[in-house]
């Protein structure tokens, strides 16, 4: 069985709705554990508060932020250097209000707000991602929240021509901003999905004002982060302004596994995630719903890992192995070059960095290149929100000066560790099952150890163990 979390994204997405929406479809127990991980994590002066409202008569979730006592209330904004200015400031005076509660802004220096109120400077990406190595949370839920901080950071580098050590972030880098992040992550940990389908994503209608003019929707940082994934506009004659946040078109990117209507599955828990805005004709919420299937339907391909990476699963003797799933399938990137200048030493010692900075699979191929020159060719597989490091790790650790690369779609059995009991000791073994298969193989390193006590041969024992295990 496959858990399946499926996002409806036709009113948008920001990171209150987006956390708002998964808490919803906790039990309470997993609420109270909820609120135990986000209120020890350490983050200074938050303390979050579900708050159960009504958006055009459905009942929703509203994930209130308290810093020091009090919500903040932004509006939705980007840029960076000082170009972005609040689509409707904090008192809501003056320009329409926005349509979440969260803020998306970057600057590198402080300006001056049109009632002569100085901005306070912003965060560094490093400043963020120390805030975030100081809380009190497992490592990937950290590991999570700094990769779609990179995400952010990425994009605006990208909008602005900037390099990212240069990106300062102003409201997104504030506390309530690393808190809806935090939610996010904290929340998918616990409801731990195999796959996470979604609708094409609505950015509303529009335009964004800025310091520099009217731009349309969606903001340019948003824009860069959809690059790759289905979106659609709001019609015109519908006006809502901006539907789809920075932070939350980040979460979809993260989080989200692939598009389309999903597979057929059984519910267990449906809820929505309110955003600020009074939308009229139409609730202003994120429908989350959360069920569990045997098989799997192809869609097209969302760029999220997330899913797999925030419940990092034991690959141990223990526990299932990291990323699968029944009948699951998923996007990879295949990474492939030829190299006729290393040795066998340099390159499985370049296997092993790559495996251990996050690639699925590295090895290596004798070829004969050019002149009949011996060479190897190396494949990587690497998750695809891991592509540039990946990429990096193997310009520092090979001879190449280029690659090829393709997306390509993996089929995986799921896979867990049982220890069975024989007369020759304790044996574990490796359980294969899916797609109507089911394959089991004792371990190597157990095989060795009895056989080496019981002074025989390892395939003498292999065969011995056939009838016992």
């Amino acid at each position: 069985m496959s858990k399946i979390l499926f996002l409806d994204l036709g009113n948008g997405v920001s990171g209150d709705m987006f956390a708002g929406a998964l808490y919803s479809l906790l039990d309470s127990e997993e609420q109270e554990e909820f609120h135990r991980l986000v209120d020890g994590a350490g983050l200074p002066g938050v303390r979050i508060v579900p708050e159960a409202v009504t958006k055009s008569g459905i009942a929703a979730t509203k994930m209130c932020v308290l810093i020091d006592g009090e919500e903040e209330q932004a509006a939705d904004t980007e840029g960076v250097s000082g170009e972005a200015v609040s689509a409707g400031d904090r008192a809501g005076e003056g320009r329409a209000a926005a349509p979440h509660r969260e803020t998306e802004a970057a600057y590198t220096s402080p300006t001056s707000s049109d009632d002569g109120h100085p901005h306070h400077h912003g965060h560094s990406l490093a400043d963020i991602e120390s805030t975030i190595d100081g809380l009190s949370l497992n490592e990937d839920i950290r590991q999570t929240m700094k990769a779609i901080y990179a995400s952010i950071a990425a994009a605006e580098s990208k909008v602005h021509g900037k390099p990212v050590t240069d990106i300062h972030f102003h409201e997104v880098g504030t506390r309530d901003a690393i808190a809806d992040i935090m939610n996010a992550a904290v929340l998918m940990k616990l409801l731990s999905p195999d796959e996470v389908w979604a609708t094409s994503i609505n950015v509303g209608n529009g335009s964004v004002h800025c310091a520099h003019g009217v731009l349309p929707v969606p903001a340019p940082a948003t824009a860069e982060l959809l690059r790759g994934l289905p979106f659609r506009r709001t019609e015109e004659e519908n006006p809502v302004g901006e539907l789809t946040t920075p932070t939350g078109a980040a979460l979809v990117k993260y989080f989200v596994t692939a598009f389309g209507p999903g597979p057929e599955t059984t519910m267990l828990a449906s809820g929505y995630g309110a955003g600020t805005k009074e939308l009229p004709g139409q609730a202003n919420a994120l429908h989350a719903m959360l069920g569990e299937t045997s098989g799997r339907m192809d869609g097209p391909a969302g760029t999220g890992s997330g899913a797999g990476n925030i419940d990092a699963a034991n690959d141990s003797k223990t526990g299932t192995a990291a990323g699968d799933a029944d009948n699951t399938s998923s996007t990879i990137c295949e990474l492939v070059f030829n190299v006729d200048d290393m040795t066998g030493e340099d390159l499985s010692f370049a296997m092993d960095c790559l495996r251990d900075g996050g690639a699925t699979e590295a090895y290596f191929t004798p070829i004969f290149m050019k002149k009949g020159r011996p060479g190897y060719q190396v494949t990587v597989l690497s998750p695809v929100d891991a592509r540039e490091d990946i990429i990096h790790l193997i310009f520092l650790h090979t001879t190449t000066v280029g690659l090829r690369e393709y997306e390509t779609r993996r089929a995986v059995l799921t896979r867990h560790y049982e220890k069975r009991h024989t007369s020759y000791g304790d044996v574990t073994v490796k359980v294969s099952e899916g797609y109507g298969v089911r394959k089991e193989k004792p371990e190597y390193e157990d095989l060795a150890t009895l056989a080496a006590e019981h002074d025989m041969g390892i395939r003498e024992l292999r065969e011995a163990l056939k009838k016992e295990l």
